[in-house]
């Protein structure tokens, strides 16, 4: 969605002044679609780290979780056989 805002950002142009008279012509180009764009972009590339960190900690807790439930079977498997015999 920032990706988004940052390509419609783009869209607004970019202003630019200018003065003609007895001297050379003068101007100044104040970039406000280009500034407004690269912020959007920035911001869309933080969010998407931070999307990425949470996935592999997510991956990460998903495979503890799996270690645990394993322990937790043999540990119930030994229980079951000790009270067989």
């Amino acid at each position: 969605m920032a990706e988004g805002t940052a390509q419609a950002a783009n869209i607004i142009p970019d202003l630019a002044f200018g003065v003609a008279g007895l001297g050379p012509y003068e101007s100044t180009t104040i970039l406000i679609g280009q500034r407004l764009a690269n912020a959007a972009s920035a911001a869309a590339r933080e969010m998407s780290m931070i999307a990425q960190i949470s996935n592999g900690n997510g991956n990460l807790q998903l495979t503890q979780a799996g270690w645990t439930r394993r322990s937790q079977e043999w540990q119930n498997q030994v229980y079951v056989l000790l009270s067989v015999f």
